[in-house]
């Protein structure tokens, strides 16, 4: 059998089951490996689609010439199947096409009915140009009329290589095939008309290329105007994008000036440890000078020596003036202040020390301005399209490469955004039953990242370019994407709709790190 190269072709196989021979239906696992005109696999094998009764077909297009091979097997026991013409050969650009051409010639447009077309069309140009006039010239050229019109044609030539020569005849002013555009006969002068004539467009006569392009570009331009119709409603005061807009303004007026790196937190906390070095550093000297006190005061100190020694001689004075209850009073005041002193330093001393209150609160503090939470998010490359059918088949979705970051991963979350939707059949559709977008790490074990309901993507008959949307998970990835420097791959695991088919456009896949 010969192929075209670039045209897509479906192989089929007849699968029976081998004990019983009867039809094979409702096999998720048929697949066809198809082999290139190098002997090399031709992408992975591709999984059967069943049409009825145990027939099952793979569609592939080559790509290049030579003798493909397709290679039909099962994934579970493929030994309990009998498989029709596992194998098959095929001639890539050299079967049915090259030989019609051998036979008949490469046509010279886009296929030989288009070379007929032209050919058809000369006719009727010829036919139309045949007037009766014209055909009473042809009539002029019998045998009765030639000597006649030779003697008139000797008269009349006006060929400028032979004005000037006497009884020329008819055929020196007519001149060789061979002539050439740089010679004077009638020859060479129509082989130079031909040279001008062969620069004009194939289509001089009417402005159809023109009309083409001129169609293509308001075909553009009705594009244009319906991308920017819409803008201009999305974006004019209450419209769709400058609801968003104003949200989103509401949101980052309540921000501190410079948000992004948050210096003014920073700058806050910073001006707080300076505060309370201070205070440590003043606390510090509090307590020595209590200590010495509490030294100094007590039964036998150095002051209460001072005032035993005070007291012998103040007891020693007369009562008048000499009584000393003005004195006694105002160091019974001097010592209850002292009291307090003392009590408070006490305090401070048991607040300051390691593990105390005051200690404990400071290295509260500490610890959470030491690990304070930031958060960054990296978007993947776009994907042009992700298509959700019948089939239930994985679809792929485009990977997030996460750079050498520095820091400590605390939570991870995934997310999906797509720019439209598009319902391609012509009844409503939307998603049948539960699904999820799963998530690797480096091509690991896959794990459920978004969920989807039953229902959603709830689409109407024939929908084009529904608004696009972004899904964000609430579920914890960090215990499958806990360091930086590594790759998100992203999936639809077993996507089903209730049609044939849901398609979005630009997918996106993302994920965003809380890390300190």
């Amino acid at each position: 059998m010969g192929l075209k190269i670039a045209e897509l072709f479906r192989d089929y196989c007849l699968l029976t089951v081998t004990a019983t021979g009867a039809r094979a239906t409702l096999l998720a696992d048929v697949t066809c490996q198809v082999y290139d005109e190098a002997g090399v696999a031709f992408g992975a094998a591709i999984i059967a689609t069943e049409t009825a009764n145990g027939w099952y077909y793979a569609e592939f297009t080559p790509d290049a010439a030579g003798t493909w091979t397709t290679e039909w097997s099962k994934t579970a026991n493929p030994e309990d199947y009998t498989f029709h013409y596992p194998y098959k050969e095929f001639q890539v650009g050299a079967g049915q096409e090259a030989d019609i051409y051998t036979r008949l010639g490469a046509p010279a447009g886009a296929s030989v009915s288009a070379d007929i077309l032209v050919i058809d069309n000369f006719v009727d140009d010829l036919e139309t140009r045949l007037t009766a006039a014209r055909a009473g010239y042809l009539d002029e050229l019998a045998a009765a009329n030639l000597p006649t019109d030779v003697a008139t044609v000797g008269a009349l030539h006006n060929v400028p290589g032979q004005d000037a020569a006497p009884n020329v005849i008819l055929s020196q002013v007519v001149g060789n095939k061979t002539d050439t555009v740089a010679g004077t006969s009638l020859v060479a002068i129509a082989k130079q008309i031909k040279a001008k004539t062969d620069n004009l467009p194939a289509d001089p006569a009417d402005d159809s290329d023109l009309d083409t392009s001129i169609a293509a570009v308001k075909a553009e331009t009705a594009l244009i105007v319906a991308d920017t119709n819409e803008l201009q409603t999305d974006l004019h005061d209450g419209g769709r994008l400058d609801l968003l807009v104003d949200a989103i303004k509401a949101k980052t007026d309540n921000l501190p000036v410079d948000p992004g790196d948050q210096s003014a937190i920073v700058a806050e906390i910073d001006a707080n440890e300076v505060k309370i070095d201070a205070v440590k550093a003043e606390t510090a000297l509090i307590v020595a000078d209590t200590g010495e006190l509490q030294t100094d005061l007590h039964d036998g100190g150095r002051l209460d020596l001072l005032v035993d020694a005070i007291k012998a001689k103040t007891d020693n004075l007369p009562a008048d003036p000499a009584d000393d209850s003005d004195l006694d009073t105002s160091i019974a005041a001097v010592k209850a202040e002292t009291a307090l002193i003392v009590a408070d330093s006490g305090e401070l001393q048991t607040d300051w020390v390691n593990g105390g209150r005051l200690d404990l609160l400071i290295d509260a503090i500490k610890a959470r301005t030491d690990n304070r939470l930031q958060a960054v998010t990296f978007f993947s490359p776009y994907q042009a399209l992700v298509t959700l059918d019948t089939t239930h088949t994985d679809a792929a979705l485009p990977t997030v490469t996460i750079p050498n970051w520095t820091g400590t991963v605390v939570h991870v979350y995934a997310g999906m955004k797509w720019d439209w939707v598009d319902n391609t059949k012509a009844a409503a559709n939307k998603l049948s039953g539960v699904q999820e977008i799963q998530i690797n790490k480096a091509g690991g074990a896959w794990t459920d990242a978004i969920n989807f309901v039953d229902d959603m993507f709830s689409l109407p008959a024939s929908t084009l370019r529904a608004g696009g949307s972004l899904a964000m998970g609430i579920i914890d990835l960090v215990g499958t994407i806990d360091v930086f420097n590594t790759t998100a791959q992203f999936q639809w695991d077993e996507p089903l709709t209730d049609q044939d088919s849901i398609l979005l456009y630009n997918v996106q896949t993302f994920v965003t790190i809380l890390y300190y």
